[in-house]
């Protein structure tokens, strides 16, 4: 017998490897611009002229935020198993917890923003602001 320890297989860094990918999040983010920027034309804009949760627009941009909210841990998730998929069996850990806090800063941030949109546009309404 040999009391030798042997040393588990070492993981390429996650540059090389791949590891958790950023655009899936990149898109996620974008859609989130896409909504405020909906959110600020269709409840700002000149042509309203009611108070945003009178807006004909808002239940459509209330579902679509609610939609985004629940697409980012879904695709965190979806992300994950791709990755984990790729990676060799030795390579797998961590990568669920990465796509996890990415999902949900991407969401986080999202969802925030959205919000600061939103309350942008009624102190616009409001003559607070402009």
């Amino acid at each position: 017998m040999s009391d030798e320890c042997v040393a588990p297989p070492e993981c390429p860094p996650r540059s090389q490897t791949g590891g958790v990918a950023w655009w899936p999040f990149f898109a996620n983010l974008a859609g989130w611009a896409g909504l405020v920027a909906a959110t600020v034309y269709l409840l700002g804009g000149p042509q309203a002229t009611t108070v945003p949760l009178e807006n004909p627009a808002y239940p459509v941009l209330l579902l679509a935020a609610v939609t985004l909210t629940a697409f980012g841990p879904l695709m965190a998730l979806f992300v994950w198993l791709v990755a984990w998929s790729a990676a060799a069996p030795e390579c797998r850990s961590g990568l669920l917890t990465t796509a996890l806090v990415r999902g949900a800063g991407a969401t986080a941030a999202g969802v925030l923003v959205w919000w600061a949109a939103l309350i942008i546009v009624d102190s616009i309404r409001l003559g607070a602001l402009g």
